[in-house]
């Protein structure tokens, strides 16, 4: 008999293969398809070596497959491949942990389709895992990085706000503790100057009352309070800055 044709075919399913093979490999992306009738679940082997197991070592049945997955994601991957099937959602896609055998975990990226009878009863659902470990690895990276920097940047922030308010503080400071020191310097005297004492503690007072205002109006810019616009008199700020 002339089986030209019938090794052609056979040749051509097996580079077929071999050309599937390389592309899930190369793109660490594999496929599966799910019986929703029996729940037997077929999971392409390279998916299996891919977390440390034999094709034999893992049961084709949904049971044996979700003790692979993460224990905190297995429930919602199931509700949102159930979502799928019942028609609620338009598609089934979903990010999740996987364990591997070396008790390491893999993040995939599921991506399924349900296959529906003409009634639009689901009976399988196919689709993809795809390894996308690195990228949740990165991604994680990053988001420890912009806290690390929101944290330095609060830090800066507080260290420049605390400055300020020494700043602002030391001059009133002074001289409430220079005036008090005179007026102490004065009454160890024979003959106070009353009026001299006066005066003085005049301007104790209105030291005390400026380093006031700065701290309320330190506190006012961290209340909730509605935005006010008034005039402002800029002589009268350089004046207290001097």
């Amino acid at each position: 008999f002339d089986i030209t044709e019938r090794r052609q075919a056979v040749d051509a399913l097996q580079e077929s293969e071999k050309r599937y093979a390389l592309a899930t490999a190369s793109g660490s992306v594999w496929v599966w398809d799910w019986n929703l009738a029996t729940n037997d679940v077929w999971v392409d082997a390279s998916l299996k070596h891919a977390l440390g197991y034999e094709d034999h070592e893992i049961e084709n049945r949904l049971d044996a497959w979700l003790k692979h997955v993460h224990v905190d994601d297995a429930s919602r991957v199931l509700m949102d491949a159930y979502a799928h099937a019942h028609g609620k959602a338009a598609s089934f896609e979903t990010e999740h942990r996987k364990i591997h055998r070396d008790g390491s975990v893999r993040w995939f990226l599921t991506r399924g389709s349900a296959v529906r009878l003409p009634d639009g009863r689901a009976i399988r659902i196919i689709g993809t895992d795809t390894d996308i470990t690195e990228r949740k690895s990165a991604e994680i990276t990053l988001e420890e990085t912009r806290h690390e920097l929101a944290r330095v940047s609060r830090v800066t922030t507080l260290s420049q706000f605390a400055a300020s308010i020494a700043h602002e503080t030391s001059q009133p400071l002074n001289t409430i503790l220079l005036n008090a020191r005179a007026c102490l310097r004065w009454l160890g005297g024979n003959q106070p100057s009353i009026d001299q004492l006066r005066m003085t503690l005049q301007d104790i007072a209105d030291a005390a009352k400026q380093a006031n205002e700065v701290m309320n109006r330190n506190r006012g810019m961290f209340s909730r309070h509605p935005t006010e616009k008034q005039l402002l008199d800029v002589n009268m700020i350089v004046r207290d800055v001097g």
